[in-house]
């Protein structure tokens, strides 16, 4: 089971000075304006253990421009807390434990707090903070965290256009300039051949001879199957296969729905399709079909979804986040569940730079303008919301009820409930929290 990221820290990066220490759940959600650093957070934290082991920072790119002149590839860029069970603690001492000394006799267990640090810098160095007392071997303590550190997978929204790709030329753009030079595009279609163990060379190669052909159309076949049968397991809306396709050295991914036995290509499926196959093939890559042990970073998921699969994939990031930790930027109250107040983490820019608030008010009307929607709070409603007392029920039903039996009690001359009280219906029991948090953070009366 992989270590367990408790909170983050991003230094001088882009727009982040020093974001502070950023505390996340199994699931949480960043909001707040465009530019205001929410990708700036996730990239840089991305970079920390990228799945491709190969993303790295570029310090001409990615350094603050404001504060060039203390530019310097040995400083961190970022760095992470872990949090291990006790069951991983005790495994962590015992891999750092020194060896027997020549008469056979090994030393006491060194002891350990049950948090680990860990950062990187902008030459990719890593730096830990082992937090281990009494003697140990640094080297093995090393070895098991890098063992057991997550994996980081980040997803924006322009992973799978589906355009075709010439297999020649990516393998000797990757020969000659390496994963980073790839765009989001080509490394979808590098992580495919991955998934179905298929080396690009070796594929350009069978495509040479009649029987090397016949051998890359099981290959073809078997890359299809195992793609269409892990993507079935994250897209819930309807059945679909892939089809992987070569024509000498072009490859095509093409799409058939179930029912229909004419296969599409890819680039005509909708945006928010496409999203979601970049999601679902790059976290199978990252977790070899398993599915777990991985902090998931996802720019807008669901911006391009139907509403019915916007609910759907935030049930989805429910479920996977009993194995893995998501943390996803978002301007839709579709994906904001207020039953859970506690995963919201609001990004402003202050003074020009990115400032990070766990909770639910803030002055910036953005990040608010979301938080009010998912609570179905109107913009005009807030205003008279602030001026009268509120009484929070459960559902719709229960503020209809209790609006009947206040007409009939104020009519039968009786004690009712008065016009400076506000009833506000949340969407059940469980979502109250959030509805209580949010008149609270304003103040408000209840």
């Amino acid at each position: 089971m992989a270590l367990t990221l408790k909170k983050f820290q991003v230094l001088n990066f882009r727009n982040v000075h020093d974001s502070g220490w950023v505390d996340v759940e199994q699931l949480t959600a960043f909001i707040g304006p465009n530019e205001s650093g929410k990708s700036n957070l996730c990239e840089a934290l991305f970079r920390l253990n990228p799945y491709d082991k190969q993303t790295s920072f570029d310090i001409d790119f990615d350094w603050p421009v404001d504060l060039w002149e203390k530019k310097s590839k040995d400083a961190e860029a970022v760095r992470a807390l872990f949090e291990l069970t006790d069951a991983q603690r005790d495994e962590y001492v015992e891999a750092a434990r020194l060896p027997a000394d020549a008469e056979g006799k090994r030393p006491p267990k060194p002891k350990a707090s049950t948090e680990i640090i860990v950062g990187r810098k902008y030459d990719g160095h890593f730096t830990a903070d082992y937090n281990l007392t009494g003697g140990h071997d640094t080297k093995a303590a090393w070895q098991w965290i890098l063992k057991n550190l997550p994996s980081f997978v980040y997803v924006d929204d322009y992973g799978a256009s589906g355009t075709q790709v010439e297999l020649d030329q990516l393998a000797t753009k990757i020969r000659e300039k390496g994963w980073n030079s790839l765009s989001p595009e080509e490394q979808t279609i590098k992580i495919i051949l991955d998934l179905a163990k298929i080396g690009i060379d070796d594929f350009l190669k069978k495509g040479e001879s009649s029987a090397g052909r016949t051998l890359r159309t099981f290959d073809k076949k078997h890359a299809s199957a195992y793609l269409s049968r892990k993507f079935s397991d994250l897209w819930k809306q309807r059945k679909v296969d892939f089809d992987i396709e070569i024509d000498n050295t072009t490859l095509n991914v093409l799409v058939r729905d179930e029912g229909l036995h004419m296969p599409v290509p890819l680039k005509r499926r909708s945006t928010g399709f496409r999203w979601y196959v970049a999601f679902a093939w790059r976290f199978t890559h990252a977790t070899q079909g398993d599915f777990s042990g991985t902090v998931l970073l996802l720019e807008e998921p669901g911006i391009h979804l139907h509403p019915a699969a916007q609910a759907d994939l935030l049930r989805l990031f429910q479920d996977l986040s009993v194995s893995n930790q998501i943390i996803y930027t978002t301007h839709l109250p579709s994906l904001i569940d207020p039953a859970f107040p506690e995963r919201i983490r609001i990004v402003e820019l202050k003074d020009h730079h990115t400032n990070v608030t766990r909770g639910l008010v803030t002055r910036a009307r953005s990040p608010m303008m979301v938080i009010e929607a998912s609570l179905g709070l109107s913009p005009e409603m807030s205003g008279l919301l602030g001026n009268r007392r509120t009484l929070i029920v459960e559902g719709q039903d229960d503020a209809t009820i209790l609006r009947k039996l206040s007409g009939l009690f104020e009519a039968a001359g009786k004690p009712f409930i008065p016009d400076n009280v506000f009833l506000w219906a949340a969407q059940g029991a469980s979502k109250a929290p959030m509805y209580a948090g949010f008149i609270l953070g304003h103040e408000w009366k209840g």
